[in-house]
Parts: structure tokens; C-alpha cells; sequence
């Protein structure tokens, strides 16, 4: 999908290790070089110290931790999943890029029961990173704290930690192992082609009304602007066309599929006015399976426009019910300037 410009919540666990970089590069911040050390896949045990969502004080868990670059280097996503009595349980999805206009690293979380974000506190040998997330049972927050061994090994501790106002026992000290190193772009385990297309054929093939909910006062990106989007499966059945107006005209039209480079599913567009939208989700596999209402997935985009502008963002899709779900688009930025969050509700119409 696109746009014009288009639980132990395990955070306290990835938020300290989910942030890394593939390789050094002079071009990439301080802090996100000070990352380095931590990227790779990562295995550790613990008990743990209290309830929270499908785990529970005193069950033996095994956590899935598996980080990497997207979109040239601009971009570091982690991805998290728990292991209770060998049943595997979502965690969350991590983004963090380099803000230009602030000199910080921005952090955001987008997990199975709200959306959150964090401040780095330091990087290096010690990163320490206080967070804080939104969800259904209250105010989720707490500092993380990981701590380089060795090449291989890491010392990882939650501290500060509360729910809803009410203090919560701090995480024991972890250890944390490095495993076979991920393929760059690439989540540990993530969705196969046949996942993911199963899923956009399931859910997306149709015709759909759009309409901008939150937007900018004035332009293609106007709130209250309305428009159409139609899915359908290719010849060949290994991708997906869209199809897409706005104000009464043809706006994009773009092709959909799995992208074995990045291991994500992968969506470009062609826009009227020349401009060029890429855009990629990545999930875990099995997180595709069953009913979607009530999942959402997330990803990263970039636009290029015709006068060389290049906008970078992150994406989310809400999934409200069978025919009705939210695309927005948050951290849009062009060089050093940030535009505000976009909203669009999309409604079948036909399937």
C-alpha cells in the first residue's frame, strides 16, 4: 500500500540490543556506529520476574532477537519473538534512524499490544535506553541496560521498570548469545513469498474508497482528500497490481511482491507526476496467519520526486476489520526537515 508522499512486550528486552549497524561507515552517525557491536542475531534465556501479556512470573523463556539495516543504511529494524514451553509468541517490531534536525537518534516501537518510543541515554560498550510504551493496561516504561562481554556475548538488564504507575521487579541479568549472523535486510525467520502473498490476495484484492483522516491543509495530501485503490494478483500469480485516483483522477500505479534481496515484501509505484515510491514490510513468519483484525504490520518508504527530492518514512498498516483498515505514514523526512504524520482509511467496497 502507499501514499502520495506518499508483550512481555519483549521492549525492554530488544530496545537496549534491537538497534545495530551491518557495517562501519563514515557516513553514518556516531551513535549508530557505536551500535555496531550489537548486530547479528541473538538468543537468551531468562525466568521471568512478572506477569505480562502471554507470559507469565515464573515461565522459562527463550527470546529471538534479530536486527539489521534498511534503505541503504538509514534505517535499523529490529525484530523480537518469545519461546514458552516451544510455542513461539510475537514481540515487537523496533525502527530507529538518525535525526538530522535534532542531532538524535530517533526510536520507535510498534508491538503486539500498542506503539512506543525511547531515549538514548548513552551508546557504546554500555548502551543504555530509557522507553516508554502505550498500551491497553497503561503506561508501560522502563530503562535497558546492555553491556558488551565479548564479540559473541552481552550482558542485558531491565531496571526502572513500571505498569500503568505501579513499580514492577527489575529483569534479572541476561545472557545474551550471538548466533549465525543474519542475512542483511533480512529478519531472523521472516515470511516466505507464499505468506506473504497469500496474505495480500486474502485480505487486499479488491476495490477500496480511501480518505485522508489526517493530513496537511493543502496539496495531494489534503485532509478529507478522497480517492480509490484497487489489488489484484498478476498473471503469473507471484505478484500484486495496484491501481490508484485521487480528486477524480489517475494517481499511481504500482507493483507488489517478494523480495528474496531484502527477505520483505516489497511495493513500487509509479506516480502521474513522475515520482517514485518503494516501499518494504517485513514480518515474522507466521505472524500473517489466522484473522488480521486487530494486527497491524509496519515498514519503511522512500520517495523520490521528480526535482530530486528524497523523503524517508515509516509506515504502518492497522488492520480495523475484514474491509476496513489505516495506512499512516510517521518520521517523514527530507534532509533536515520533518513533515507532520499522514493518515488514510481505506473501506472495500468489492472484493
Amino acid at each position: 500500500m502507499k501514499r502520495n508522499c506518499t508483550f512481555f512486550v519483549g521492549l525492554a528486552l530488544i530496545t537496549s540490543v534491537s538497534w545495530v549497524v551491518a557495517a562501519e561507515s563514515q557516513s553514518v552517525p556516531e551513535p549508530l556506529r557505536d551500535l555496531a557491536r550489537f548486530n547479528g542475531n541473538w538468543v537468551g534465556e531468562f525466568t521471568a520476574p512478572f506477569d505480562l501479556g502471554a507470559i507469565k512470573k515464573g515461565d522459562r523463556v527463550v527470546f529471538h532477537l534479530s536486527q539489521r539495516w534498511m534503505l541503504d543504511k538509514v534505517y535499523i529494524a529490529g525484530d523480537l519473538s518469545f519461546e514458552v514451553g516451544g510455542k513461539r509468541i510475537p514481540g515487537s517490531h523496533e525502527i530507529a534512524h538518525w535525526d538530522a534536525a535534532d542531532k538524535k537518534l530517533v526510536h520507535s516501537i510498534f508491538g503486539t499490544n500498542g506503539i512506543g518510543a525511547g531515549e538514548w541515554l548513552a551508546t557504546g560498550d554500555k548502551a543504555v535506553l530509557r522507553w516508554w510504551w502505550d498500551t491497553q493496561d497503561g503506561k508501560f516504561e522502563g530503562t535497558s541496560v546492555m553491556e558488551a562481554v565479548d564479540t559473541d556475548t552481552s550482558i542485558w538488564q531491565g531496571v526502572d521498570v513500571s505498569l500503568a504507575g505501579k513499580k514492577l521487579p527489575d529483569w534479572p541479568k541476561i545472557t545474551l548469545k550471538r548466533t549465525k549472523a543474519a542475512r542483511s535486510g533480512a529478519p531472523q525467520e521472516g515470511a516466505s513469498a507464499e505468506e506473504y502473498l497469500r496474505f495480500w490476495n486474502d485480505y487486499f484484492c479488491g476495490d477500496w474508497v480511501t480518505t485522508i483522516v489526517k493530513g496537511e491543509e493543502e496539496g495531494s495530501n489534503k485532509t478529507g482528500t478522497n480517492g480509490t485503490w484497487k489489488c489484484e494478483p498478476s498473471p503469473t500469480k507471484t505478484c500484486m497490481f495496484f491501481t490508484e485516483a485521487a480528486n477524480g483522477g489517475p494517481l499511481a500505479s504500482a507493483v507488489a511482491g517478494y523480495d528474496p534481496a531484502s527477505g520483505a515484501w516489497k511495493e513500487v509505484f509509479y506516480f502521474a507526476d513522475g515520482s517514485h515510491l518503494t516501499q518494504f514490510y517485513r514480518v515474522a513468519s507466521g505472524e500473517l496467519a489466522g484473522d488480521p483484525v486487530g494486527k497491524q504490520i509496519t515498514g519503511t518508504a522512500e520517495l523520490a520526486t521528480p526535482n530530486g527530492k528524497v523523503e524517508k518514512s515509516v509506515i504502518r498498516v492497522r488492520f480495523l476489520g475484514p474491509d476496513r483498515c489505516e495506512y499512516s505514514i510517521t518520521q517523514r523526512g527530507a534532509g533536515d526537515k520533518m513533515q507532520p504524520e499522514l493518515v488514510w482509511i481505506f473501506e472495500r467496497t468489492q472484493k
